[in-house]
């Protein structure tokens, strides 16, 4: 604390310190209703007449002429003992909304009840210099913001352990996948919007708890640190997770009190139950040091662009290392289980992926096999939560002259072999109420000439997935589709080299079909889709239009331009295939493969 000056007695009806103080509150909290007229704020500042000289004591305007003053309830007489009473007295009590075990007082100051020293009014003592009161009280605050912040998250972890030991205990309803009205009660927690709420309130505390302690981390490092620079790194990232620090548990810990309200349902309502309790307590931390508004003018416009925007780049290449670290350290915060033809390359994903990863080999078209497969990978990972369903091979050739068994070949391996991917898959997705994503195709909302095959195929991939999103809803499982365009695999690639005119066909298309996806693109995208459990996944996203404009694409204003293109590019890739003398692309050999599959190998 600064040092205290001389005491400045404070006439009754002058400047009260209290509203000084106030005044500094109101403005960092955003609130002016209570703040003192401005003449009070200014040490007794007297109007001048025009054209006066300016006194060089006089403080500057506004929110940088407030000063902190020490008004303490006794004087102390010459030895330094408690004396006479001061001119400050206790007028009433604010009765709140919570928080009610903490006491929140109305004080007078100055209003005659006593005189100290013979004189009216409060005695304060000036803490520091004058004219600085808010940097002072900001120095406070700091810290006590992470504090608001951290017990924002205990009510928020309070509520959520209740709602979670109320819903394991409290049976309503019965299970969705049950055996109708014969089927017993089952806890709440078995219901899935009672997970949802259960789960988000776990987000919440644990991840505002996480941030509380790294910023208590922070707190200590700049105190102990003999390297100077990283101690000012330290202070630099403390200064800029400060506000979120207070404003995020606060917002989204109450969040989570309202959820464990919701799971306790009318209960959650009365006083029978903590969790009103800890709401109403929890309302306050989104008001005090500082409302959600002021936080962000202090994260935007000053913390930001502090040091020309130091404290942000430090914070986004902190992130940046702790994710690295967080890939090299590993672990099993996900597994995997690769399940497909080419055990060698399977082999080798597997091992690059680590011991969270597990591979079978099997054929979508052997229906045994590959229910095999499937169920020995959920005992594996004791269970299966997310499904990528995805199986796609081609032939060459026009409906006039293709192979009939290679067009079968297509159909039954990109249609049928993920309807047995969704068979065999769905009573451990139940279980889970877990998510799929089915892979189709942008062919899938229009076909072009000479790509029968693989287009009706995909296009009956779509109407599965539509028909099979329906049948499983009510089981809790999810579905979403995803529609590639041109991906750079070996479908395409081969395809390319087989058939020269296939790339020139794909030139003509418009946007996005004249263009290629690399791996790694779409890979993300479906990623995203599985962490996001959309309905929906594009890739590029362009691919969209095509949806919306299927109608349009397939109708007969567009069909002139669909003649002409087809004019233009079917009969060289007829000739093409003629030339070629196989409808399918050569591929790696299936292991115990029939004579006829031997002559066409399939890649799924």
């Amino acid at each position: 604390m600064a040092s205290l000056h001389d005491p400045l007695p404070l006439p009754c009806g002058q400047v009260l310190p209290n509203r000084i103080m106030k005044a500094a509150l109101s403005e960092a909290l955003g609130d002016t209703r209570n703040a003192p007229d401005r003449r009070l704020e200014q040490h007794q500042r007297q109007h001048r007449a025009p054209g006066a000289r300016e006194d060089p004591r006089r403080p500057p305007p506004g929110v940088k002429g407030i000063s902190l003053f020490i008004v303490p309830k006794h004087l102390l007489d010459d030895a330094g003992n408690p004396g006479e009473r001061n001119d400050v007295a206790l007028v009433g009590l604010n009765h709140k909304m919570g928080n009610r075990g903490t006491t929140n007082a109305l004080l007078n100051f100055g209003d005659g009840s006593y005189s100290p020293g013979g004189r009216p009014g409060a005695v304060g003592y000036l803490v520091g210099q004058p004219h600085n009161g808010l940097s002072y009280m900001f120095h406070m605050m700091n810290e006590a913001r992470i504090g608001v912040g951290f017990l924002a998250t205990a009510l928020g972890y309070a509520g959520f352990l209740q709602s979670v030991d109320y819903a394991k205990t409290r049976t309503q309803g019965r299970s969705q996948s049950g055996t109708g009205s014969t089927a017993k009660p089952v806890a709440i927690v078995e219901h899935s919007d009672v997970k949802r709420m259960l789960l988000a309130q776990k987000s919440y505390v644990e991840g505002a708890l996480a941030l509380g302690l790294y910023c208590s981390k922070l707190v200590d490092e700049q105190d102990t640190l003999d390297d100077t620079q990283l101690q000012a790194e330290k202070t630099l990232l403390l200064d800029v997770l400060t506000p979120l620090a207070k404003s995020w548990p606060s917002q989204w810990c109450l969040r989570a009190n309202d959820l464990a309200i919701q799971v306790h349902g009318g209960y959650g309502y009365t006083r029978d139950y903590d969790v009103e309790q800890f709401y109403r307590d929890n309302r306050l931390n989104q008001i005090h040091e500082g409302t959600h508004g002021i936080q962000g003018l202090d994260l935007l416009g000053r913390k930001m662009v502090m040091q020309n925007g130091a404290g942000l780049d430090l914070l986004v290449a902190t992130i940046g290392s702790t994710i690295e670290r967080a890939q090299h350290a590993g672990g099993e915060a996900a597994r995997v289980a690769l399940i497909g033809l080419e055990p060698d390359r399977l082999r080798a994903l597997a091992a690059e992926l680590g011991p969270s990863a597990h591979w079978c080999e099997a054929d979508v078209r052997d229906s045994a096999a590959l229910q095999s497969a499937i169920d020995e990978c959920a005992n594996v990972m004791n269970g299966v939560d997310m499904v990528v369903a995805n199986a796609g091979v081609a032939a060459y050739g026009t409906v006039r002259h293709a192979d009939e068994a290679s067009f079968e070949r297509v159909v039954d391996i990109n249609l049928n072999g993920v309807f047995r991917t969704l068979k065999h898959a769905t009573p451990h997705l139940q279980r889970s109420r877990g998510h799929v994503l089915i892979v189709a195709s942008a062919l899938s909302f229009t076909s072009i000439g000479g790509l029968a095959s693989y287009g009706a195929s995909k296009a009956g991939v779509e109407s599965l997935a539509l028909a099979y999103r329906a049948e499983v809803a009510h089981l809790g499982i999810t579905v979403g589709l995803v529609h590639p365009s041109w991906i750079d695999t070996d479908l395409v690639r081969g395809a390319e080299v087989d058939i020269p005119s296939f790339q020139q066909m794909r030139r003509r298309l418009p946007y996005p079909g004249n263009v290629t996806t690399s791996v790694d693109r779409a890979a993300s995208a479906i990623v995203d889709g599985l962490a996001y459990w959309r309905s929906r996944v594009y890739v590029p996203r362009a691919v969209a239009v095509a949806n919306w404009a299927k109608a349009l694409l397939n109708s007969p204003l567009v069909w002139p331009w669909t003649r002409r293109f087809s004019a233009a590019t079917v009969p060289a890739l007829e000739t093409e295939v003629a030339a070629l003398g196989r409808n399918d692309q050569l591929v790696p050999e299936l292991p115990h493969a029939t004579e006829n599959d031997q002559r066409n190998p399939v890649r799924i």
